[in-house]
């Protein structure tokens, strides 16, 4: 398996202005989240392996717990989030998750697309083209598709690929900026098992899915059924720096964990999934948004009690040395995100 380390922070800081900018906005609608996520159930067993969980919690952020499966390792949020927390959250009409990624022009589609997507897109050519495989004879679909960036990134690379999505709105925004043939189509969350189990798909892309899926288990066991899918490429949020992060800046809005994100993968219980699921990692590429989250951290927090000169320096010290600190975070296992391109032992 090939590990690949690091991203340059400067290539998506213009996209991530709102959380620096918008803090109290930001803040109001995850305790709003967070008050909706209070309204289920507990949770009683781990996410991942159901394993009754510890009743001492790991680390707590926000308002809310999280408790480290014995068995697997995963990192399970103190509720569960049920079917009716995440229509709520991604696709009743009152969900202001697609405000997020939402974009005005042309341009700045095409600007997200190359700057974010555009990457992952060539990490799977690049890793798929090692192993000897033809990327350009199989056909692709993004799950949980949103605005259609994944897929159009795709599409710039001359891959078959199209995608599903639960929210109208992102798929009324995805189908304006990409070109015909139709770039995304509607699901209903119930579908999803479905989905992995009969699409006729050689490389299934969970780009910030995984983690929001109700019935987890039952899709990644879809998926291991399904002969078409030969590979799955996923990114999901993990066990990291940025945890410790989050529960010492509780008047910073939480990026990495909440308002959606209720669980994440550790190192142990990814090896759990790869095992138990038939899944042979091909590759991996770990950065994540630790250390901006560390700088947006202290900027929001200094606004009120420093100096314009010494907030420039903070900023310029992050500015100049944030990808190298950041590196550190990811080759020590512990970046807030992962990219792995699986292969799937039951196709």
């Amino acid at each position: 398996m090939t590990v690949k380390y690091g991203k340059p922070m400067a290539g998506v800081m213009p996209f991530k202005e709102l959380f620096f900018n918008e803090n109290e906005k930001m803040l109001k609608w995850g305790a709003a989240a967070l008050a909706l996520y209070k309204q289920q159930p507990k949770r009683t067993g781990c996410k991942l392996c159901s394993t009754p969980l510890p009743k001492e919690f790991y680390v707590k952020s926000h308002g809310f717990a999280f408790y480290l499966c014995g068995e697997c390792g995963h990192l399970n949020g103190e509720f569960e989030e049920t079917d009716a927390y995440n229509r709520n959250f991604f696709v009743l009409p009152e969900s202001k998750i697609s405000d997020m990624y939402h974009v005005e022009s042309q341009i700045k589609f095409d600007e997200r697309t190359d700057k974010i997507y555009v990457p992952k897109v060539q990490f799977i050519i690049d890793s798929l083209a090692e192993t000897g495989v033809n990327v350009a004879a199989l056909q692709y679909l993004d799950v949980g598709a949103g605005s259609g960036y994944m897929v159009a990134a795709m599409r710039k690379k001359r891959l078959a690929a199209s995608g599903v999505e639960v929210s109208a709105p992102q798929v009324a925004l995805a189908n304006t900026m990409i070109p015909a043939p139709q770039a995304v189509r509607v699901c209903d969350p119930s579908d999803i098992v479905q989905i992995a189990l009969t699409e006729e798909a050689d490389v299934l892309t969970f780009i910030g899915v995984l983690e929001h899926i109700p019935n987890l288990q039952a899709v990644l066991q879809a998926i291991t059924q399904n002969k078409s899918v030969k590979y799955m490429f996923f990114s999901v949020p993990c066990l990291a720096f940025s945890n410790a992060i989050e529960a010492v800046f509780p008047q910073v809005f939480g990026r990495h964990m909440g308002h959606g994100h209720t669980h994440a993968f550790s190192n142990r219980s990814l090896e759990w999934m790869y095992k138990n699921y038939g899944f042979e990692p091909i590759a991996e590429w770990r950065f994540g948004g630790d250390i901006m989250d560390l700088y947006r951290s202290i900027m929001v927090s200094l606004k009120e009690n420093t100096d314009e000169n010494f907030m420039r320096m903070i900023a310029d010290f992050f500015q100049e040395n944030g990808d190298a600190l950041q590196l550190i975070i990811d080759k020590a296992g512990l970046s807030s995100e992962i990219h792995v391109l699986v292969k799937n032992a039951g196709a």
